[in-house]
């Protein structure tokens, strides 16, 4: 079924097709015409379904159905709330790639981020706000953004945020947007703590399920090398030579202990990128893109640094 059918607008439809995109996939099939119709929903898919379009492209056709009679107002009228930096760039970038023929503005909130920047582009007016709850706190706490006028709220990667330990800067959050509006709630599983957090946040949502529930782990086969800590990286090093593993990302307690393994790599000639907190926004964005498209074979990346990177095909961990 082409995106057309779901009755979007001309302007957003033209923005889809610009994408790459014709048709849409089972959990944006399903969502897509809830969202426009204005219901609460839970979502419960995992990564890689393409569920940001199922909850981004109602926002924008709310947008351009209600035109210019809000463009005064400078609030926000849609406001996601992602686990990290990366998830609310990315989820920014595919708000203003479908929107790119609708006339209306958006923005990633996050840490590591100007904070002076983001001001001014929320004292500009800002329709769309993807954000992280960390940093849109602090905005709140600042008086730096209205939240009053929110619509729209979205809360993706939901499972992430309550193990991240945000369960309570959610609600926090929560407390300044008005209870009329539409609640869109994502999570790849539907936990003990999701399940309590939907039940004080939606009004009779519908139910979305992409899939069987299962846990990641089950799809993972896996093995144990027990090694001293002095041969840890020698074993790496033949295992990356040895075995076809062509995308492999290694986690490292610290950032000193990723840099460090970043560098025997290279000192033995494998394409490798390290990513962590003392790294730039601009820094880790590069490295993760070189690792996307295949420029570096090893990620070597923090736990935290970690969280929000969505790669298809790695081949080890």
């Amino acid at each position: 079924m082409p995106f057309k059918k779901f009755g979007l607008c001309d302007e957003l439809v033209q923005g889809i097709l610009a994408t790459g995109y014709t048709a849409p996939t089972e959990i944006q099939a399903e969502a897509i015409p809830l969202g426009l119709a204005g219901k609460d929903m839970i979502c419960c898919a995992q990564t890689g379904t393409g569920k940001t379009a199922a909850f981004v492209l109602p926002i924008l056709n709310r947008i351009v159905i209600s035109g210019k009679k809000t463009r005064k107002n400078k609030k926000v009228r849609s406001l996601i709330i992602t686990p990290t930096r990366e998830l609310a760039i990315q989820i920014n970038d595919s708000v203003r790639g479908y929107g790119r023929f609708i006339k209306m503005r958006s923005i990633a909130i996050y840490g590591g981020s100007p904070m002076d920047k983001q001001i001014r582009a929320l004292k500009n007016g800002v329709d769309v706000v993807a954000a992280t709850p960390g940093r849109l706190l602090d905005h709140i706490q600042r008086g730096t953004i209205n939240l009053s006028s929110v619509e729209v709220l979205v809360l993706d990667e939901a499972d992430r945020m309550l193990d991240m330990g945000f369960i309570k800067d959610i609600r926090k959050i929560i407390e300044q947007i008005s209870p009329n509006r539409q609640t869109m709630l994502f999570s790849a599983t539907m936990s003990k703590g999701v399940t309590a957090l939907t039940q004080n946040i939606l009004r009779s949502p519908k139910m979305i399920q992409i899939g069987t529930q299962h846990n990641p782990i089950d799809l993972i086969t896996q093995h144990i090398f027990p090694v001293t800590k002095d041969q840890k990286l020698e074993l790496l090093l033949c295992m990356l030579k040895r075995q076809q593993m062509y995308s492999v990302l290694v986690f490292s307690r610290t950032k000193r202990g990723a840099d460090r393994i970043c560098r025997k790599l290279r000192q033995h000639d494998v394409k490798a990128e390290a990513i962590h907190s003392d790294r730039t926004q601009r820094q880790r964005l590069r490295s993760l893109e070189g690792f996307k498209s295949g420029k570096y074979k090893v990620m070597v990346a923090t736990d935290i640094a970690a969280r929000g990177i969505n790669v298809t095909g790695i081949s080890h961990v």
